[in-house]
């Protein structure tokens, strides 16, 4: 496409003016709206001026009446001749070339069913539950060879002067790349090819397939013991709430049984309250966990905080677990759990999504 824009804008004799494809010219467009000045007086582009006027509407929530309003104004205090847009209308046809397109998908809540073309009039509700976004490549490789200086780097592969030539550079200088380039020669001679430009190879701050964005802390956490080893964060606001004793023996029981460190001392409460000779099926595990071996005897729970207190082997954040957690705990409806993020059905429940 630069060629495109150097063939239209090359008036020596030979040549002929040509215009570039449509996409091409409203951004080569909107590269020469970036040149010029805003009026006679002023060394502001008109680019320049919109996106600060774009910036203040965004900051304050500006509505589209208020910001046809401001331009309104703003515009009789400028020389006769300005080039500032005359509404949000004008103005976003200007930004238009600037936008990448997409494709809007109605689908399921679950994202298990895409609605497109008839499907989405005969089987979907006016209002999508949900709407998956469709990015099209090739609009956006167009746009990599758009600017002189990222289009050098799409091509440096094949052009690029290799300083170190016998050290590998580039993937194009490994065997692969070259015996691919030996057999396809009608590609290797196309220096733009893109064959390679995956998404496994995308820059670690673009989200993609390969590179989801984060949700959650990425910071290590303090914690040495193995349930509390995953990277957290909350996706709510916090509620102060006050647990019923099941639910902080559920709680407990929960956290004694799923950690690591703790799994020889349930090997020895078993050994020490079971009294078949038989050994114990998964489920009387958990029936001797939950509820001890009979009248009279301990639980795990009760067993373990008793073995916190008279163990001096004992890891000090695993006696920390052992004396329980707090009655009063603070409540999420949302939660990030390395990488995945969970909601209570209350919450999923109070959405209200409609269903197909």
């Amino acid at each position: 496409m630069l060629n495109d824009y150097a063939e239209t804008h090359n008036f020596e004799e030979g040549h002929s003016e040509e215009e570039p494809e449509p996409s091409a010219k409203a951004y080569y467009d909107m590269l020469g709206a970036a040149q010029r000045p805003l009026h006679g007086h002023t060394n502001v582009s008109q680019l320049d001026a919109i996106a600060r006027l774009m910036a203040v509407k965004s900051q304050f929530s500006l509505s589209h009446r208020n910001f046809d309003v401001m331009l309104t104004v703003i515009a009789r205090m400028l020389p006769e001749g300005h080039i500032l847009p005359k509404n949000m209308y004008e103005l976003q046809k200007l930004l238009r070339a600037l936008k990448m397109p997409y494709e809007k998908i109605h689908a399921c809540p679950k994202g298990c069913v895409l609605f497109q073309s008839g499907d989405g009039v005969k089987r979907q509700m006016l209002v999508a539950a949900k709407i998956l976004r469709y990015l099209p490549f090739i609009p956006r490789i167009q746009r990599l060879y758009m600017t002189e200086d990222t289009a050098k780097q799409m091509t440096w592969h094949k052009k690029g002067v290799r300083y170190h030539p016998e050290n590998l550079v580039h993937p194009a200088d490994g065997y692969s790349w070259t015996h691919f380039d030996g057999i396809h020669h009608e590609k290797a001679d196309e220096p733009r090819n893109v064959s390679n430009f995956t998404t496994k190879y995308y820059a670690d701050n673009l989200p993609s397939v390969h590179n989801p964005p984060p949700r959650y802390n990425v910071a290590e956490n303090e914690s040495s013991l193995s349930l509390f080893q995953g990277q957290l964060e909350s996706a709510s606001g916090a509620t102060s709430e006050f647990l019923t004793y099941n639910e902080w023996r559920t709680i407990m029981l929960y956290v004694l049984t799923n950690l690591k460190e703790t799994n020889s001392y349930i090997e020895e409460f078993v050994h020490q309250f079971w009294r078949r000779s038989r050994n114990p099926t998964s489920n009387e595990i958990d029936s001797l966990l939950k509820q001890g071996a009979g009248s009279g005897k301990p639980d795990f729970i009760s067993w373990f905080k008793k073995k916190g207190q008279t163990d001096e082997s004992m890891n000090a954040e695993l006696r920390q677990v052992s004396n329980g957690c707090d009655y009063r705990v603070r409540s999420f409806n949302g939660y990030d759990v390395n990488g995945y993020r969970f909601h209570t059905t209350t919450y999923e429940e109070s959405c209200h999504s409609p269903e197909f």
